[in-house]
Parts: C-alpha cells; sequence; structure tokens
C-alpha cells in the first residue's frame, strides 16, 4: 500500500468538486419519496420544528437527553431558512432529507480526501483510479443510502467525525496551540452531535501510540479533552434546567446498553435472532449483501495490516480501521447494535477493502482484472438495490398516513406494526395502539390494521399478528415501500356476539366499542353490567344499543333493568304479534310459562340453565334470568332453530352449539313498546388506553447557547492567553516552529 506522502497535481478542491458532483446523484436521487420514513425520523424532524419555532429541544412534552442538539439545531437552521418548520410534517421532513443527503455527499468528498492522503505516493493516474472505486462503492452502499438519506443524527455525526479525521491528517504536523483547539472544538462538535463519535474521533490518538509518539500521543489526548468540555455544553444545559437528575439516569441507561447490560433494541435483544436479520437483510430484498461483503473487507484488511509493521498512511489506516471496528465489533458482541450504526464503519471499511487490495494485487495482472471484476460486480449490485429501493417512490408510510386522514373518521384507532409511533406524528388527533396481538387489539375495539412485509421478518413483531389480520380481515389499501417490504392497512370487521372482542373493563362496569374502530360506543355500568354478565354478556345478547335510559338499556337480543330481564317477547307476542311474526321469531304457545320438560334442544337448553345437567335449582335461575319457556323449539327453514323465552329469544345456526339472542331487542325499540331516547343513541368516546402522561418539563434551548458559547470562547481564548504570556515573559527562549516530519 502506498504510503502518505506530498499530495499530486490534481488540488484537493477540484477533487472535492468533482467527487461531490458525482456522488450527489445516486445519493440525493428521489431522496423526498425513497427510502420510507420511521419513527426516528418523524420524531427528529418534530424536534427540529420545534427548535426552528419556539427553541425548544423536545418532540412530546419533554427535553430531550438520549441525545445531544447539535445535529437538531443545524437541521432547524435549515428548517427556518427555507420555511419548512410551520410547513405539514412530510414537507420538513422531505426538506430536512435534502440537507442530511448534502452532508452525505459531505462525508462521500471527506472518504476519497482521506483516502488520497493515504495513497499519496501513487501515480496520478492510479490515484484517480483508486479515488473512483472508493466513490463509487462509498456513494452507492446499500447501508450508507438507506440511513444517510434520511433527516436523522448519523449524517452528521459521520460527516463531524470525518471532518476531525481529515483535518488531524492536514494538521498532524502543527503546533499543540493549533492543532489542539481546532481539532478539540471539532471534536467537541461530534460529540455534541452523537457521543458514539468518541470511537472515530479517537483515531488521531490511536495513530500515534502506534507511532510510538509521545509527543503526538499527548496532543491528541489533549484534543480529546478539549472535546469532552465542549460537551459539557449538554449537561450544563441539564442543570441549567434544573433536571441534572433526569439527564444522569438516561445517560447511566446509554452506559447501561453500551455494557450489553440492558438490551432494548438491535440485534442483541432477548428472543432475537441475528442471523435471521442478515438473512433478512442481506439476502430477503433489503439488498445489504454489498455492504456486508465491504464490511468483511474491511475487517480483512484490519488483519492483513495487524499481521504487518505499517508505516506513515497505513498506521493512519490501521487506526482508522482499529476504531471503527472495534466499536463495531463491541457493540455486536456486548451492545445494542442497530443496522444504522454500521454507518459509522462504512467508510473505513471502503477505503481498506480497496488499498488493501490495490496492495495485495498491485503486481499480478491477473489478480487486477479479478479484482476489478468483483468492484464492478459489487457496484453494479449496489446500483441495481439502488434502482430497486430508492429511484422508484417507498414512501408508504406517508402515503397510508394520508389515506387514513382521507378515508376514515378522525376517531378510528389504527394498530401499528413495528416502530408504530412513526405514524402518530402524521396523524395528529388520532390515536394509535401497538398492541402485539390481533386479539389485545379487538379486545379494546380496534378493527384497524397496518401490516408491513419486513417487521415480523426481523422480529419487530409478533408473526402471530399479521397472520391473524389476514385471516380474519379485509384488505382496504397497499402501498409501496422497500423499506418495510410494502405496507398494507386492513379492516378485522366487529363480530357483535363475539364475547371477547369490544369490550373493556372500567371501574363501574364496561364500555362496549359499537362504532368503527375504537371510534364509539356505550357504557354498561353498575347493576345493569351484573345483569348483562349473569344473561351470558355479548356473546349471547349482543352489544348495547345505547347508554342506560333511567334504570333501563336495550340490548341487541334483550331489554334489561336494575330488576331484571323485561319480559319484552311475551309482550310482543301479545301487543303486535304481526310484527312479531314478520320477524320470523319462533310462535309463543304458552304465554304463560313452560317448565323444563320444554328444553328439548341440548345447546339451547345448556344456554339457558348455564349449569351443569341436574344442577338443582338451575331451571328456577333460568326463569328469573331470561324467563319461562312460551314454547318448544322451532326449526326454521334454513335449519336454524329457535326457542321462546320470555325475555329474550335463543337460536343456533344449523349444525352450531353456539347459541345467542335473537335481536328482539331492537324489535322492542321498532315497535314502540321499549322508548330510547335519542340522546341515548349517541356514542360517547372510550375510556382512554392505560398509560402514563409525564407532566410538562423546560426544554429550551437557550442555555445550552449560553453555555457553549462560553466554553468555545475559552477553548479558543486560553490556548491563545498562554502563547501571548510566553512571548512577554522576560528572558523566555524565542520560539523555533518545528514542523514534525509524517
Amino acid at each position: 500500500m502506498r504510503t502518505l506522502g506530498r499530495r499530486g497535481p490534481a488540488p484537493e478542491w477540484v477533487v472535492a468538486l468533482v467527487v461531490a458532483a458525482a456522488s450527489a446523484v445516486p445519493i440525493l436521487w428521489n431522496v423526498g419519496s425513497s427510502p420510507d420514513t420511521m419513527f426516528d425520523e418523524v420524531s427528529y424532524v418534530m424536534a427540529m420544528r420545534n427548535i426552528a419555532l419556539g427553541g425548544d429541544y423536545t418532540w412530546s412534552n419533554q427535553p430531550v437527553f438520549v441525545h445531544p442538539p447539535l445535529s437538531f439545531v443545524l437541521q432547524a437552521g435549515w428548517q427556518w431558512l427555507w420555511g419548512l418548520a410551520d410547513a405539514d410534517l412530510e414537507t420538513s421532513v422531505r426538506g430536512a432529507r435534502v440537507f442530511a443527503g448534502l452532508a452525505t455527499v459531505g462525508i462521500v468528498v471527506l472518504t476519497a480526501l482521506i483516502a488520497r492522503r493515504l495513497m499519496t505516493a501513487a501515480t496520478p493516474r492510479h490515484r484517480a483510479v483508486l479515488t473512483v472505486v472508493i466513490v463509487a462503492l462509498a456513494a452507492t452502499d446499500p447501508i450508507m443510502l438507506r440511513y444517510l438519506r434520511m433527516a436523522i443524527i448519523e449524517p452528521f455525526a459521520v460527516g463531524l467525525s470525518l471532518l476531525v479525521l481529515y483535518l488531524a491528517m492536514r494538521l498532524d504536523a502543527r503546533r499543540p496551540a493549533v492543532y489542539v483547539p481546532l481539532i478539540g472544538t471539532l471534536t467537541g462538535l461530534a460529540l455534541l452531535t452523537k457521543e458514539m463519535s468518541v470511537f472515530l474521533v479517537a483515531t488521531p490518538l490511536v495513530a500515534a501510540v502506534l507511532a510510538r509518539d509521545l509527543t503526538r500521543a499527548k496532543r491528541a489526548l489533549g484534543a480529546l479533552a478539549v472535546g469532552g468540555v465542549v460537551w459539557l455544553a449538554f449537561p450544563a444545559w441539564a442543570v441549567g434546567l434544573g433536571l441534572a437528575r433526569e439527564f444522569a439516569d438516561e445517560k447511566l441507561l446509554l452506559f447501561y446498553r453500551l455494557l450489553g447490560i440492558v438490551q432494548t433494541t438491535g440485534w442483541n435483544r432477548p428472543g432475537f435472532s441475528s442471523r435471521s436479520l442478515l438473512e433478512a437483510t442481506a439476502i430477503a430484498g433489503r439488498d445489504y449483501g454489498t455492504s456486508y461483503l465491504v464490511l468483511l473487507g474491511g475487517g480483512l484488511a484490519l488483519v492483513w495490516l495487524l499481521l504487518r509493521v505499517p508505516d506513515g498512511g497505513s498506521r493512519w489506516l490501521l487506526a482508522w480501521l482499529l476504531t471503527s471496528y472495534g466499536f463495531g465489533g463491541y457493540m455486536v458482541a456486548f451492545g445494542s447494535l442497530n443496522e444504522h450504526l454500521f454507518v459509522y464503519l462504512v467508510p473505513a471499511a471502503v477505503v481498506g477493502t480497496v488499498l488493501v487490495g490495490d496492495a495485495l494485487v498491485a503486481r499480478a495482472r491477473p489478480a487486477r482484472a479479478v479484482a476489478l471484476g468483483l468492484v464492478v460486480v459489487a457496484v453494479g449490485f449496489s446500483l441495481g438495490g439502488w434502482v430497486r429501493n430508492d429511484v422508484v417512490d417507498g414512501d408508504g408510510v406517508f402515503r397510508s398516513a394520508a389515506y387514513l386522514r382521507d378515508t376514515r373518521a378522525a376517531c378510528d384507532v389504527v394498530n401499528g406494526i413495528g416502530d408504530s409511533g412513526k405514524w402518530a406524528p402524521l396523524l395528529p388527533g388520532r390515536e394509535l395502539t401497538d398492541f402485539g396481538t390481533g386479539q389485545a387489539a379487538a379486545s379494546h375495539g380496534v378493527h384497524l390494521f397496518f401490516v408491513s412485509g419486513k417487521d415480523p421478518a426481523v422480529g419487530n413483531a409478533l408473526p402471530e399478528l399479521p397472520a391473524w389480520i389476514t385471516a380474519h380481515g379485509t384488505r382496504l389499501a397497499s402501498f409501496p415501500s422497500a423499506t418495510y417490504g410494502g405496507l398494507e392497512l386492513w379492516e378485522v370487521p366487529a363480530d357483535p356476539f363475539d364475547p371477547l372482542a369490544d369490550v373493556e373493563p372500567t371501574r363501574d362496569g364496561v364500555f362496549v366499542t359499537t362504532v368503527g374502530s375504537r371510534c364509539g360506543g356505550y357504557p354498561v355500568l353498575g347493576a345493569l353490567a351484573a345483569r348483562w354478565e349473569e344473561r351470558g354478556g355479548k356473546g349471547v345478547l349482543g352489544p348495547p344499543r345505547g347508554s342506560a335510559s333511567g334504570t333501563t338499556q336495550v340490548f341487541a337480543g334483550a331489554v334489561l333493568t336494575d330488576a331484571g330481564a323485561r319480559p319484552v317477547v311475551r309482550e310482543l307476542a301479545a301487543t303486535d304479534p304481526a310484527a312479531y311474526a314478520a320477524a320470523g321469531l319462533p310462535p309463543v304457545t304458552s304465554p304463560g310459562g313452560l317448565d323444563d320438560g320444554a328444553l328439548t334442544d341440548p345447546a339451547i337448553r345448556a344456554a339457558y340453565l348455564r349449569a351443569p345437567e341436574g344442577t338443582p335449582g338451575a331451571f328456577t335461575s333460568a326463569a328469573n334470568r331470561l324467563g319461562a319457556p312460551l314454547g318448544l323449539p322451532t326449526t326454521n327453514p334454513d335449519g336454524s332453530v329457535s326457542q321462546a323465552f320470555a325475555a329474550v329469544v335463543l337460536t343456533r345456526a344449523a349444525g352450531s352449539d353456539v347459541v345467542r339472542a335473537a335481536p328482539v331487542g331492537d324489535l322492542a325499540v321498532r315497535a314502540g313498546l321499549v322508548p330510547l331516547p335519542a340522546e341515548s343513541t349517541v356514542p360517547v368516546a372510550p375510556p382512554p388506553l392505560a398509560g402514563e402522561t409525564a407532566p410538562d418539563r423546560p426544554s429550551g434551548l437557550r442555555g445550552f447557547a449560553g453555555a457553549l458559547l462560553v466554553l468555545l470562547v475559552g477553548v479558543a481564548g486560553v490556548p491563545a492567553v498562554v502563547v501571548l504570556a510566553r512571548r512577554r515573559t522576560p528572558g523566555a527562549p524565542p520560539h523555533h516552529h518545528h514542523r514534525e516530519q509524517p
């Protein structure tokens, strides 16, 4: 591999412009509609908008301590500059992606410039070829395109980290008074973007240690210390808000995740298979295969360099690979690694793969041909994935949210899948749930579901959820999304006699959803709730037709009062026999009632008695609940069997043992036998789902800005004061500038 030396004839700014123009095509193409958005992105954009509009660093009502604020401040400035902060959220997200895409172009440019500093002994032509290969791999890398085209932290964190590395290489021979404040300030800004950047910004220190150069090591350590001082603006902000303890708790949790003690996300979370994720992302249509091959190549390059005695540029590359793969390896083994964190490794992996590969094949023409073929195949595969996933529209989350807003009532609740919170900011005022099973959602009256092809495959959702939805529901719409393997909106219709669906316990009884997807319904409270449950509840009598009116409440199959079940079947047969007969109900042959000898149908008998055969007093209890039999069971033309009782008509379908009440409550209302005031038929909102609402906390960034300004002035001013004092000290020896050799 070529060692670090003088630059070739092409000025760096020319190389930077050419690389920027070339890499901007795949990075910024269709950046607004692909890839699909995710929870982090929409939450982060909410925080950017809040900063731009009011100076508050929050995406809810709490200050954000999990991530430093710098990338959000930068994006807030972009949002304000282009008037995006008060636009609709979809427009804000797309605008923020443009800025992130420009930062990603900067990442590719810095990767190329750093690589060229590691190979400057090569001929200009050879350097150009290697630069083209590195840029082609970096600008089309699937993981880079997937995550660095989004409005998240990583484009800015990786970009600032690479800027630190690039300038550290350029200033390697400068005095500490210049190097330490400048590199230290940029290091601090990188840490204020994301603390994980500490692994990459430590590269100059590792390079100095590998060179066994104590002077450089002290200087690099000083820059890291200055960076740590600049980062203190973040905790100082929390202290100024009076939330130091909350900040410490959040950072302690982050430290536990780094150690692998707490694992709530990523490849290592309990019950999750890393192998299944690799298969899903590398093979099953996610097109990450090229990224994983490049990461493998970078790892092999690291091993090859460790087995040698590197010097010059090789030492810098080894240091870069050590910090990158040290972070990645540790997170894979112990921490909560998410696939988007690979973007911190890819630049070093690309450069290491290309430069070490070039060194290995430098003297063998057949090997060069094979290497060139592998590069062409890798870039071609990446470009193919780019065409399939990024050239076409894949904004399924945006489209599904718009479809829901346009076609469903605002009160309809939808159950998400995976990181369901990605829909929440796009659907303001609408409640979303994230039940893991369809039965749990249905029990709370939720009947609308988002389904994706990816989330169950990679462990973000139980596979039972989409299986249950597709087995019981109807697909309403589908939306393109390469990110999630397609998105669909499904509706599982409500079953008015399902005893477990749409019924939520409350403090005084139950609430029964009867309208839409948890859109509204009626409470059943107190003694009426007890009477309803005693008579079989929703599974037998069906749902309520309105709220209670006085001491009476109408259900589909009965009319209940505080005293029990009203004998509306006897009353209907006596007062309006024509309407009774027209409803297809069984004839009433004994208005005075029959004994248990009339219970000749086994299924109806069991449902009526609700007690084992031969239980003493069972018939009397049943007669008190539902009234005595008014006739024998009757077989209907469709094969179903019905039997009239004083308060209900029990019926079962042909060949079934499931017994339900016929809609005599509805008939009693239509016949005018039971008044149902209009106000009682207006559905009411369901009770709020269980959950805690945290109190509002202050989140203004004014204190952060002040603390950062003070620290930056101190970082810049202290070295200047020291140098000036040394120059004015009587008898101080004159300072001779010594340029250290690389």
